[in-house]
């Protein structure tokens, strides 16, 4: 990616050599030519405490310098052994060697090397016959190493390029950060704040692994210092991604067993933290890379098993396809980077810069999801607005047609109250009577009752009635409205109890004339209609001491009333038809014991129907 097109031509032969002990001499090295191992490409080791000797055959070149480039930047300690290096006292050379060894690395100055680049490498002579050179690598990160040998000129050429394309790929990560800043800014939202958080990780942790860390802070801490924070970034990059897709992942109600399997697994990064603290960073390094290879995983299976789109209440904004497609893009991406640096595979060049494909492409990938997620809640959010609105503007057309209805009630209820108070005062200055003159003035009274029960109706569902509270005589309440009622002689009041309630006595007789009117006008004719008053505690498990009154009257024409719409507004039985009504009678009985605090019931036997109401002491 970032190689001289022309570097094999410089360089021979690579060869490779294990040294568990890391304590092997260059001399030893030389002795044990048959142990070390050809390869080509990426030295691809994984997670070890091995130092590594690499022989390198370099070929002959008119040249005076060449540049030994190595990467990626981010490895630890590089020695090298070169016959033709002039011995130094400078600070790059190691003491007491007979063949002068120079020092590279994240843990040394760039000065060291001679070599000033992002990435890691030396400046060696040229020669007009082959030569072989050792490097001895070690690193506290991932054993990844690829060596070439190009001209000065080559050298400068490709570090340009490469420092123009990191410089880009940086400018937009901080790019994604700032978006997410300002949509934090507007929105406040928790999960975006998440996402800025691990994007401020991502620039931090792509500028470690670029190089650009001690040229940044270079000046302030030590080298050692710097490699230290650079090991703790990888660490902070793959837990602020995991927390940020475990909170994107959750508004689309995954399983809850699988949920909080993928929530202890992130909880496991404790462990890792306490692991690098300690001391042991290879060993944090390795079990980080080794969590991130499996949360990937689990991402896939929490997007596949995703339950919101069934629900059209959850935050499911987009669909299927789309989410499990980028988890699977996530996974890729993941094990990209993951294998071979846990030396499962061999790498190739492109992979030393997976973690910044991973980083770019996770990024775009979350930017994008999350901007989905923005239009479709800003899409929720103004048809909330407009279904607000519409539910306003209706709520508003509903209390203009309450205040009509009502103001065109009270004006009905004033004319017609005057003409029936014109036909009770002729009707009394008659000489009419007997039948004639009864079924007038019944037929009178239910007029009048009607319209009662219609503007009483009216007030209650206005709010209007406010019950005045004080003591009331039960005993002479009924008494009241049975002389009250159309024919008093078949109301058959039995031995009841002497009882006083805290209520509101008018309200309270509206409601007790209307279960009376009712058993005298749907039971059989000239029959009795027994009403009984008795103590009763409330039966709905509070047991709030109180008196129940029973009205009972036996099944008439009407017939058995259907109990669950027995207190529906305007409902009338079919066999109830024939005789006048409104059907508010009970409908408004059972509103305004509601309003007392009381309760009433129906129950019903082949024979007859008895209403009680219970009403608090």
């Amino acid at each position: 990616m970032f190689s001289a097109g022309n570097a094999a031509a410089q360089l021979l032969q690579t060869q490779w050599l294990e040294d568990p002990s890391g304590q092997m001499t260059l001399a030893q090295v030389q002795n044990s030519p048959q142990a070390f191992q050809a390869y080509t490409g990426v030295l691809t080791k994984g997670y070890t405490a091995s130092s590594y000797w690499l022989k390198l055959r370099i070929g002959a070149t008119p040249e005076d310098n060449l540049v030994l480039r190595i990467r990626p930047a981010y490895l630890d300690h590089i020695e090298l052994h070169d016959p033709l290096a002039r011995p130094s006292s400078g600070l790059g050379a190691a003491e007491g060697a007979q063949v002068p060894v120079r020092l590279a690395g994240d843990r040394y100055p760039k000065e060291v090397s001679g070599y000033l680049s992002l990435n890691q490498g030396f400046v060696i002579p040229g020669a007009s016959e082959a030569r072989d050179v050792f490097l001895r690598v070690q690193s506290t990160n991932t054993m990844l190493v690829y060596v070439e040998v190009i001209s000065p000129l080559q050298a400068k050429q490709v570090d340009h390029r490469q420092e123009l394309i990191y410089s880009l790929y940086l400018g937009l990560l901080v790019a994604f950060m700032v978006w997410a800043l300002q949509h934090w800014l507007a929105r406040r939202e928790v999960l975006v704040a998440a996402f800025l958080v691990k994007q401020m990780v991502v620039v931090a942790h792509a500028a470690a692994l670029l190089g650009y860390l001690p040229l940044l802070v270079g000046a302030a801490l030590a080298p050692a210092e710097i490699d230290r924070i650079t090991s703790f970034l990888v660490i902070a990059y793959v837990a602020c991604s995991t927390v940020f897709w475990l909170m994107f992942l959750r508004e689309y109600k995954p399983p809850r067993w699988l949920f909080r399997c993928f929530v202890v697994l992130v909880l496991s990064y404790l462990p890792i933290v306490l692991m690098f603290a300690s001391g042991q960073v290879r060993q944090a390094l390795e079990l980080n890379m080794t969590f991130a290879a499996v949360e990937s995983i689990g991402a896939i299976l929490l997007s596949i098993t995703a339950r919101a789109w069934k629900d059209p209440l959850a935050i499911a904004q987009l669909p299927p396809w789309v989410l499990i497609s980028f988890n699977l893009a996530f996974v890729l991406v993941t094990y990209a980077t993951a294998l071979p640096n846990l030396g499962v595979a061999n790498a190739a060049q492109w992979t030393l810069y997976s973690p910044m494909f991973a980083g770019f492409i996770t990024s775009l990938l979350m930017a994008v999801l999350l901007s989905l997620r923005a239009r479709n809640l800003e899409k929720q959010r103004h048809k909330a607005i407009l279904e607000a609105h519409l539910q306003q503007q209706q709520a508003q057309t509903e209390r203009l047609q309450r205040e009509e209805q009502a103001h065109f009630l009270s004006m009905l209820t004033h004319e017609l109250k005057t003409p029936l108070s014109v036909a009770h005062i002729s009707l009394d200055d008659s000489d009419l009577a007997g039948p004639q003159r009864t079924r007038i003035d019944r037929a009178l009274a239910n007029i009048n009752s009607i319209i009662d029960r219609c503007a009483i109706t009216d007030q209650m569902e206005h709010h209007k009635l406010t019950p005045a509270l004080q003591p009331c005589s039960l005993g002479g309440l009924i008494e009241e409205c049975v002389q009250g009622c159309s024919d008093p002689a078949r109301v058959k009041v039995l031995e009841g109890h002497e009882a006083v309630a805290y209520t509101d006595s008018g309200l309270l007789a509206i409601c007790l004339s209307n279960l009376i009117d009712n058993a005298l006008k749907y039971s059989r004719p000239n029959s009795a209609i027994e009403v009984m008053l008795q103590p009763s505690t409330s039966q709905h498990g509070t047991g709030t001491p109180g008196w129940e009154i029973t009205v009972c009257n036996s099944i008439g024409t009407a017939g058995i009333p259907d109990p669950e719409r027995l207190f529906t507004k305007y409902y009338r039985s079919p066999g109830a038809l024939s005789k006048s009504g409104s059907g508010l009678g009970l409908y408004l009985t059972r509103s305004v014991a509601e309003l007392l605090g009381a309760r009433l019931a129906c129950r019903t036997t082949p024979h007859q129907v008895e209403f009680c109401l219970w009403i608090p002491a």
